[in-house]
């Protein structure tokens, strides 16, 4: 069985410097705390009061979740936290753990930052590049924080765009994310500008460390949710969401 899922980082990523890039106008920092212990996610704003990001990010249901900017203003906390009921970690190989979440904000983000459009059901195919963002660590050791907290981007390959019915594959050969990018989005790069195509869950068993079973290595590759698979689950959280103001 899989070990705990990987909080994927930016390895070999370029740091995003300023909110004039779009990356950084979407990409939020998740800081979860847990009685002494914290942990670092990475999620995305779909609206100016909503970030798209891993299931896994809720932590448990005590954890107390603040999202940071990535000019380093917040904390804002939520109002409400939300995963599909049939989120699933820990699920067979091959089939999807359903590994998203919606964050509703207790505020909405300063006007600055721009919520991505969530890309349509053509727009993802084999081999195309995707620019991967998150604010993990630097070094490919989970006995290490280093780099944690700075966003970074990287582009990398889609090995597979229905690797099942809502996840696909992303190379992580040469760079990608690791420990503390999950729920970090993987955008499509258009003429009209960044969109996104889901948000990072986890590492798959071609990661593990062969001298180390507990270890995983982020040189393989990255399992994806789809946000435009899940755009269903999305929009009836959106509706809910509206009722309940």
């Amino acid at each position: 069985s899989l070990a705990a899922p990987a909080n994927p980082h930016i390895i070999n990523g370029e740091v995003v410097r300023g909110i004039s890039d779009p990356v950084a106008q979407s990409t939020v920092r998740i800081y979860g705390k847990i009685a002494r212990a914290s942990f670092t996610c990475t999620g995305v704003l779909i609206a100016q009061d909503i970030v798209l990001s891993a299931g896994h990010c809720l932590g448990p249901g005590w954890a107390k979740i603040e999202i940071f900017f990535a000019d380093g203003r917040g904390p804002i906390g939520l109002k409400e936290q939300l995963r599909p009921d049939n989120y699933t970690p820990r699920a067979p190989a091959g089939t999807s753990w359903n590994d998203i979440a919606l964050f509703k904000l207790a505020q909405p983000a300063p006007p600055e930052f721009i919520p991505a459009p969530i890309a349509g059901p053509n727009e993802l195919a084999a081999e195309q590049n995707l620019l991967l963002a998150g604010y993990g660590q630097i070094k490919i050791s989970p006995e290490t924080t280093e780099g944690l907290g700075t966003l970074r981007k990287i582009s990398q390959k889609l090995l597979n765009p229905n690797l099942n019915e809502n996840e696909f594959l992303v190379s992580l050969v040469g760079g990608g994310a690791c420990f503390g990018d999950s729920g970090g989005p993987a955008f499509i790069q258009t003429p009209s500008g960044l969109k996104l195509a889901g948000v990072a869950s986890r590492l798959t068993e071609n990661d593990i460390d062969p001298k180390n079973p507990k270890i995983y290595l982020c040189t393989k590759e990255m399992i994806y949710s789809s946000a435009t698979k899940q755009m269903q689950w999305i929009n009836q959280q959106f509706a809910h969401s509206s009722n309940r103001k």
